[in-house]
């Protein structure tokens, strides 16, 4: 499962959680942590599935999601992010975990044409 406990800490930090807390409010809380994690399993997921549609092969996917590459292709990494943020609507303010599950679609730029990183992620969030 994705969900890191600092996932936990943000929502609970901010959500001013303390033993006066009201029954509704923890619930509310409870439903919040439940979002997150299920956003944060969703988006690793999909950006699973876009790098598999990309390169079509299970041993590449695993070398993609291994660690962040050098940035050489600065154009297609601001397209790729730019089109997973247009078509999949999530949003660093309100996913911050959401920047450590992109990057290998930045490692996808340093070998494959932007344009089929970005139909691969037009594909996939419209799939939701």
């Amino acid at each position: 499962m994705p969900s890191s406990p600092k996932t936990f800490w943000f929502i609970y930090s901010r959500s001013g959680w303390r033993s006066h807390t009201t029954f509704f409010e923890r619930e509310d809380l409870v439903k919040k942590i439940s979002y997150h994690e299920e956003t944060e399993n969703k988006i690793s997921k999909k950006v699973d599935d876009i790098v598999m549609d990309v390169v079509n092969d299970p041993k590449l996917v695993q070398l993609f999601k291994h660690e962040p590459m050098p940035i050489t292709e600065l154009e297609c990494n601001k397209e790729v992010l730019s089109t997973m943020f247009g078509a999949c609507r999530w949003r660093i303010q309100t996913h911050p975990y959401l920047s450590k599950y992109l990057y290998p679609l930045g490692n996808l730029c340093n070998g494959y044409p932007t344009r089929s990183i970005t139909l691969s992620i037009v594909k996939n969030c419209n799939e939701n």
